[in-house]
């Protein structure tokens, strides 16, 4: 039996690399509900649930919450706003800007999407026992909370 170093690094062991992959898996394996039954893509679903729960952003706004760069937002923006889920309304102040808000069309498919979405959730999790979801749970938002310090 070898043992490594302490000083090499062991990818899969790595927890950057792991978040990153498990959050890979998940939205890959989530989104295959919204493209194959809703037909969006993994950027417009965000934005849609941005905008359900803040429903009136400018779109740099959508890309800081989302943590999606400002090209991926436009794009998304461009294809919900074709389908008709998004509404837009200039900035009176700044004629460069426009507020974005979800369509009656478009909350309509939030409201379709989000059972789904969620029974997906309960779904992954349950291979989790309650105990091991709260500390999971725990330790990423302590994780996260720690790096808004850095």
């Amino acid at each position: 039996m070898s043992s490594t170093p302490s000083n090499t690094l062991v990818l899969q062991r790595f927890i950057p690399y792991q978040v990153v992959s498990l959050g890979k898996k998940i939205s890959d394996s989530l989104s295959e509900i919204y493209s194959r039954e809703f037909d969006i893509t993994v950027a417009e679903w965000r934005i849609l649930a941005t905008l359900a729960e803040k429903p009136r952003l400018v779109a740099k706004d959508i890309g800081e919450l989302t943590l999606m760069d400002k090209a991926k937002v436009s794009r998304a923006v461009k294809l919900l706003e074709q389908k008709t889920y998004l509404v837009k309304q200039r900035d009176e102040k700044d004629n460069r800007a426009s507020y974005l808000s979800l369509s009656k069309k478009g909350m309509r498919l939030y409201e379709t999407i989000v059972p789904r979405a969620l029974s997906w959730e309960a779904q992954l999790v349950d291979v989790l026992d309650p105990k091991e979801h709260e500390v999971f749970v725990q330790a990423m938002e302590k994780l996260g909370r720690h790096l808004d310090l850095s």
